[in-house]
């Protein structure tokens, strides 16, 4: 009886204290939902397990203790007070924007350097969770490398495939950001993987040997950069964009050469003229290098309504498209080859001169270049110092309550991307080496090509059955009538006809929807496209056949029957 009456009596006496910790904590949740939630202008997060994160996390620290001697990845160590730490979260989400004080140690240097640090960005997953994403400047008279700023980014994917993502950038596209995975602690904690990476600023423009010009932000998915009713009209409005450098003799305000830029975006679509101008001054190379990057990493890294970064160089003429964000996708079940996310490359990619350039390029990055082996290379050489820092990583377990039905992170990622990229340089190869669908026809005063493929026919060989014409005639605008605009083939010094040609499908964009035309309501259809040649009266065809652009395989093209 006495010990169910001290049950009893216990019970009585300690239920208030449960109830008042059971109240705070409820209190806490609520308190933290609602500043992730509901803070943030234009942020429509899920919602948060927060109990559960909380218990993990704490959990994760608490194996930390028995396992933060061993070395990782590289350690930067942030060493900052309790005031100013405190100051940073007085305010969400106005206090994260300001700069405090605080000291870091980077283990190759191993001295402290005084810095100003804040947390980054709008996005309340960058700095409430306790993983948070830093900026850091140093002064102007102490900077390393050349360099003031420094990013530790987080992830919302695993970091691994983020790292991977913008690895490629930095080998394909120039400038682009040069990255390192380190291990961040601050104050002797660990704080998880981060991706060391510098700030698309002035600083970083003389580092990449650019004078420094107009760099241009946009951004209106969310947050306070959202026009309401303006998302998806960034190619309409260069008042929805934000200058972070300028050229010196420019007024800050001035927006005329990125407005100068939409001009011949939007011209090109029906003006050669303009297209031509828009491709000058090694434009081309460097927008096609942008489409080899989108096929190798599976994802668009831009649209009409965010991640858009251009740099805009005046005395050189190159109009630079920078990788601000993504994450290399490492599903290859269909390999995407034309992405139209936005007005610029929507443009692109109906044109057969960047289409031919940019397949070209993954061609050669993947032949010539070897960027496969070299980013397998990468990722052997950092694997095992990756495994020892992912063990104590507490960025994964808030990406698992961020994104809830993404796949859950392990140490096999290293070996399941090593994997994706061999597949992926497999499959885009097959795919540049297939056969197109080519036939041809007879017709009354000569004969038509007909292709509907991704790829083109080219170097299109000809044989006659008797006698030979003078040349054959590639009639540019169909109207089946010789004049000035088209293109005149002659025989060759062996009296053999090879027509040096890269002859591709159109590609047709169809819109979904009329009231929000944004790169998801549009689809691109491959169209079955017919090219006429006309020849000399009394000349017939036996065969034709082409090459294969990239296997340089020889192929015969299959004849249809046409009655005229």
């Amino acid at each position: 009886m006495k010990i169910k009456y001290l049950i009893k009596k216990s019970i009585i006496i300690l239920s208030p204290f449960f109830l008042i910790i059971l109240l705070l904590l409820s209190f806490n949740v609520f308190k933290k939902d609602y500043t992730y939630g509901h803070k943030s202008i234009f942020f429509y997060p899920g919602s948060i397990d927060w109990l559960n994160y909380y218990k993990r996390l704490y959990f994760q620290k608490f194996k930390n203790n028995f396992d933060s001697k061993k070395k990782g990845l590289e350690q930067v160590h942030i060493f900052i007070s309790k005031k100013n730490n405190k100051k940073l979260h007085e305010d969400i989400p106005s206090s994260t924007d300001r700069y405090v004080k605080a000291e870091i140690i980077k283990k190759k240097k191993n001295k402290i350097e005084k810095i100003k640090l804040k947390y980054k960005g709008a996005n309340p997953y960058n700095w409430l969770f306790d993983q948070k994403e830093i900026r850091i400047k140093y002064s102007k008279k102490k900077t390393i490398n050349n360099r003031q700023y420094y990013d530790y980014r987080i992830s919302q994917s695993p970091v691994l495939k983020d790292y991977l993502y913008f690895k490629l950038a930095n080998k394909i596209i120039k400038p682009a950001y040069d990255v390192k995975l380190v291990e961040l602690f601050i104050n002797n904690k660990s704080k998880g993987i981060h991706i060391e990476r510098g700030v698309l600023r002035e600083d970083f423009l003389r580092r990449n040997k650019l004078m420094p010009v107009n760099i241009y932000r946009g951004e209106q998915r969310r947050y306070d950069d959202k026009n309401l009713g303006l998302e998806t009209k960034l190619f309409d409005n260069v008042g929805l964009w934000k200058k972070t450098s300028y050229l010196n003799f420019t007024e800050k305000n001035d927006y005329s050469d990125l407005n100068f830029f939409f001009d011949k975006i939007k011209k090109s679509a029906t003006d050669y003229n303009a297209f031509k101008s828009l491709i000058d001054y090694e434009n081309l190379d460097i927008l096609s290098s942008f489409g080899a990057f989108q096929i190798l990493t599976q994802n668009a890294s831009k649209d009409n309504y965010h991640n858009q970064r251009f740099i805009l160089d005046p005395w050189s003429g190159s109009n630079y498209l920078f990788v601000h964000d993504g994450t290399y996708n490492d599903v290859n079940d269909e390999i995407k080859l034309d992405y139209i996310s936005d007005e610029l490359m929507e443009i692109l990619n109906i044109n057969s001169e960047y289409l031919f350039h940019k397949y070209k390029k993954i061609y050669e990055l993947l032949n010539n270049d070897k960027i496969i082996e070299d980013m397998i290379d990468e990722i052997n050489s950092i694997k095992d110092a990756y495994s020892v820092s992912f063990k104590r990583d507490i960025g994964k377990i808030q990406r698992i309550y961020h994104l809830p039905n993404k796949k859950k992170e392990t140490l096999e990622l290293p070996n399941e991307l090593i994997e994706s990229l061999k597949i992926r340089k497999k499959k885009i190869n097959n795919i540049l080496t297939t056969n197109p669908k080519v036939t041809w026809e007879d017709t009354q005063n000569g004969f038509n090509i007909k292709i509907k493929d991704q790829m083109p026919v080219s170097n299109i060989e000809i044989k006659f059955k008797e006698t030979k014409p003078k040349h054959i005639i590639l009639d540019q605008n169909y109207n089946n009538l010789i004049d000035d605009n088209d293109i005149y083939f002659y025989p060759d010094e062996d009296n053999q006809f090879l027509l040096n040609l890269n002859l591709f499908s159109n590609r047709i964009i169809t819109y979904n929807s009329e009231i929000k035309p944004n790169n998801i309501d549009k689809t691109k259809i491959i169209n079955n496209t017919k090219f006429k040649f006309i020849l000399e009266n009394g000349h017939k065809i036996d065969k034709i056949s082409a090459h294969n652009f990239f296997s340089k395989k020889k192929y015969k093209k299959k004849k249809e029957i046409n009655i005229f």
